[in-house]
């Protein structure tokens, strides 16, 4: 006996008669560039971590090895990554004067060459190092002092022992007597729009833990 199929309900018919097929709905453009907006962001936020934790990666591989070995050399091994960092931000590894520690020893800038600049550098962070540990400062303060000087680190003693933002603005706005220049780092722009006071960088801490 041969079935017939069910009827097809008249809700299913237009006025032409016939059955009404399911529409397919088509997605608007702007989701399209909405998704692979969101790719591009994840994407550029991965690469730039990234990069700040391979800062050193271009370097001259006898450099970084000559870091650990004079920092061995002075008892401060483990502070081997603070060191990487300072090379970073201060020449990212590519001038003679990697840890632009001429000025330390009152010189001009770029005076030592490289293997003079490591040793110079490290000697003066272990005194930093040692200075903080006496007057019993936060490591912070230390890196600002790499920049400031060891006289920050009294500066911080004096103040509360703990290195902030704001003792590193009035220390640098004392020192260079309120003098301003354009600074145009993400740091400062979103800090303050883009300035610092003249003398050091007051926001070289930032650039440490961006690196860090």
């Amino acid at each position: 006996m041969t079935t017939c199929p069910p009827p097809i309900p008249q809700s299913e018919f237009r006025s032409t008669g016939l059955p009404v097929l399911p529409v397919r709905r088509k997605k608007h453009p702007l989701a399209h560039l909405g998704f692979l907006l969101l790719i591009c962001v994840v994407c550029s936020m991965f690469i730039l971590q990234s990069s700040r934790h391979t800062s050193s990666s271009g370097w001259d591989p006898s450099l970084k090895e000559k870091i650990i070995e004079t920092a061995r050399e002075y008892g401060i091994e483990d502070h081997t990554d603070e060191l990487l960092a300072i090379v970073t931000v201060e020449s990212n590894g590519q001038a003679e004067d990697v840890f632009q520690s001429s000025e330390s020893l009152g010189l001009p800038p770029n005076t030592l060459n490289r293997d003079e600049s490591i040793r110079q550098g490290i000697e003066y962070y272990k005194s930093l190092l040692d200075r903080a540990a006496e007057l019993g400062v936060d490591q912070d303060a230390v890196f600002q002092a790499y920049n400031f000087g060891i006289g920050y680190l009294d500066y911080v003693a004096a103040n509360g022992g703990i290195h902030t933002r704001e003792l590193a603005e009035q220390f640098s706005k004392d020192y260079s007597q309120g003098k301003i220049v354009s600074y145009p780092n993400p740091v400062a722009v979103n800090a303050n729009g883009g300035w610092r006071y003249q003398y050091g960088n007051m926001f070289y801490v930032d650039l440490i833990h961006e690196v860090l």
